[in-house]
């Protein structure tokens, strides 16, 4: 099946959470806490089959793997059976028997079929498809985005034109709907999908939790988030700030711009807001904020703070290194949350620079794997301060070996070197410790619904916090997300080593707006 039909399954593009660590530029150091048939025989039998057929005129060539394959190179027919796998394009198409004709085009699963691509997971009960003329027809569809967390079904669809049309209904939503009616689903009588454009429904309803919402002759959702407004509500509570009340809002402005608002709301600190808009260029991109934000548990007001951050490109060509950089200027203040003795709860404000940039070594692979790398980066950052003059600067280093071990666990290394400055205004940005081991590893279990991540920050000095020395061993993060239907629920324990503390955080994220 080609991109038009899998792309199609992804009708409806209904918000799903993300969760991300912050911090260092690579992958695991984040912050705080994926034969060619015989030319002389006319016919030709094998086992554990592989055919290619010649490249189509209109289309790449599909690919057929099985364990007993029949193909006639006169006329270009073909079956085969037991676990056959057909590619084309990065499509997946699996099930136990297929035929078709390869010079036409023509395959049938005329015993049903799973199709995937990029998580999305398809099943039909019969389906034809024709990949030089891209039409097709499809009987029971039922379908699961683990990436995004959707559901779809539809009694049929046929393929023409590179759309999906169901014209006798079809229904989408964030939940499996087995045990309760979806929390947010889209009933139409009609459906029709342009894959990576839109998506029409005719004369649907909208349901949330199986009650008719309201109505509407027809509908469009943007497939490309061109033109989409996202809203992003978590609740939460911090054993340290107490409840927490979130809303991000993005909104687009126009071809690459957008613009939206962080409305938080904490127990103990109160409203937290911070407003932005960025636009997006091809090379880089530039942003403007006003409003609060937190590190290490001390507030930060940023006032007409400007942002410019150069995307990642190739510094020579041929040569295994990129480069990225960023500069950032704006008018800053410092809440204290347990200010020292005499020490006021705000600091003076200071217009705040810093600039700096990052070199990166491409992964390195060991043994000829791909589920092992290393990767390396360097770089430098500059501050200065307005209010006191103060000039800093740092050399940055960075390495993380990670392994992939079996298709759920990832597991890594990392090591970093930074210069640290005790005595600098604002320490928003600066590393925890001048040296640190992190290793750490995530699983995730085979539906995936749960993800657990755990990572252990190690001093490689001896530590020092408030004249108490505390050895190496900094802190230990352990995050569990369970995926719900139509929320995730995150809980997070921080046990911390260098004040003899810990901490806990619960958070739920509504992924149905």
């Amino acid at each position: 099946m080609t991109k038009s039909v899998v792309m199609s399954m992804i009708v409806c593009a209904l918000m799903s959470s993300v969760y991300a660590a912050n911090g260092v530029p690579n992958e695991y150091g984040g912050g705080d806490v994926r034969s060619i048939p015989n030319q002389n025989a006319a016919k030709e039998e094998v086992g554990e089959a592989k055919i290619t057929p010649k490249k189509a005129e209109s289309a790449a060539p599909m690919k057929l793997d099985a364990d007993k394959a029949e193909y006639d190179q006169e006329t270009g027919d073909f079956f085969a059976q037991g676990n056959v796998v057909l590619r084309q394009n990065g499509q997946v198409i699996r099930t136990d028997y297929a035929e078709g004709n390869m010079k036409t085009g023509q395959v049938f699963l005329k015993q049903g079929g799973e199709l995937s691509e990029n998580g999305v997971v398809m099943h039909a009960d019969w389906a034809y498809y024709n990949f030089l003329s891209k039409t097709g027809e499809l009987q029971k569809v039922s379908g699961t985005n683990y990436t995004k967390q959707e559901w779809y079904q539809a009694p049929d669809a046929v393929i023409k034109d590179g759309k999906m049309v169901a014209e006798h209904g079809a229904t989408m939503s964030r939940c499996p709907s087995v045990k309760h009616p979806p929390c947010l689903s889209v009933v139409a009588k009609s459906f029709e999908v342009i894959p990576n454009d839109k998506m029409i429904a005719k004369d649907c309803w909208v349901k949330v939790r199986g009650v008719k919402i309201y109505h509407k002759d027809r509908w469009e959702n943007d497939l490309t988030n061109r033109h989409q407004s996202k809203y992003m509500p978590h609740i939460g509570y911090d054993s340290d700030k107490g409840i927490k009340l979130e809303l991000d809002i993005e909104h687009p402005l126009w071809e690459g711009g957008t613009a939206g608002a962080d409305l938080h709301y904490y127990g103990h600190d109160h409203w937290k807001p911070n407003f932005w808009i960025k636009q997006d260029f091809k090379d880089f991109v530039v942003g403007v904020s006003d409003g609060w934000q937190e590190d290490d548990d001390d507030w930060y007001r940023k006032d007409t703070n400007w942002t410019f951050n150069w995307k990642r490109h190739r510094l020579i060509k041929g040569l295994p290194l990129t480069y990225s950089a960023y500069a950032e200027h704006g008018l800053w203040k410092r809440r204290y949350d347990d200010p020292q003795p005499g020490q006021s709860r705000y600091s003076d404000r200071s217009w705040h620079t810093e600039y700096g940039g990052y070199i990166y070594h491409d992964p390195i692979h060991f043994f000829g794997s791909k589920r092992n790398s290393l990767n390396l980066y360097v770089g430098k950052k500059y501050t200065r301060e307005s209010l006191t003059d103060e000039h800093t600067s740092s050399n940055l280093y960075g390495a993380t070996l990670s392994q992939k071990i079996g298709s759920n666990l990832d597991v890594w290394i990392g090591f970093y070197d930074e210069k640290v400055s005790d005595d600098r205004l604002f320490d928003i940005g600066q590393a925890d410790m001048s040296r640190e081991w992190r290793p750490g590893f995530r699983y995730i279990t085979h539906n995936k619904r749960d993800e657990i991540t755990g990572v252990y920050r190690l001093n490689a000095k001896q530590g020092v916090y408030n004249n108490r020395e505390y050895g190496h061993r900094y802190e230990f993060d352990l995050t569990w997300t369970h995926h719900f239907c139509c929320w995730d629920l995150e809980f997070r324990y921080e046990k911390e080593f260098y004040k003899n503390d810990h901490k806990f955080t619960v958070h739920y994220y509504f992924n149905f707006f």
